[in-house]
């Protein structure tokens, strides 16, 4: 959908991220679900139907009073599909970066207090308890990074 240059056009993804299924709708239907200043935003949004049909995302249709009506086109459902996978995957390995740097932070939690509890060994105790807590902290990021990884491998089962 790189061709499309339109203000409403994030707005447009989110609304298709979203499951929203654009089956025999009028532009009404389409701008109550954008956010923005409502006069303005019906003529942006009769805009955004016109490249959206020029690009082959839309199409019209009539019903048999002879309404006009618009819909979506295979190229749409494949590019919601496609656009759905590639946020979802993006997303979630960002995810797991960021649990990267947190079990990383947790090792070196744990080596400081490692070193502690040599230099203080009247408090072992706690410290023995303290890096416990912090080892059962890197099996639930382990966890989680495992269960990421697994829709990450599989997202294209998950996504329809």
């Amino acid at each position: 959908m790189i061709e499309i240059k339109h203000p409403l056009k994030e707005q447009f993804l989110v609304v298709i991220e979203n499951g929203i299924l654009l089956f025999l709708f009028k532009p009404k239907d389409l701008w109550i679900r954008f956010v923005g200043a409502p006069d303005s935003l019906k003529w942006q949004t009769y805009s955004l139907i016109k490249q959206l049909v020029k690009f082959g995302y839309l199409k019209k249709v009539y019903d048999q009073l002879g309404n006009q009506y618009y819909s979506e086109t295979d190229k749409l459902s494949d590019f919601r599909i496609s656009h759905c996978q590639e946020k979802a995957k993006r997303t979630l390995t960002e995810k797991l970066k960021l649990l990267d740097q947190e079990k990383a932070e947790k090792y070196f939690e744990i080596q400081i207090t490692r070193e502690l509890s040599k230099q203080l060994p009247e408090i072992n105790y706690c410290l023995k308890n303290y890096i416990k807590d912090k080892n059962d902290l890197l099996v639930k990021i382990e966890n989680k990074k495992n269960v990421i990884n697994n829709i990450i491998k599989n997202i294209e089962s998950l996504i329809y």
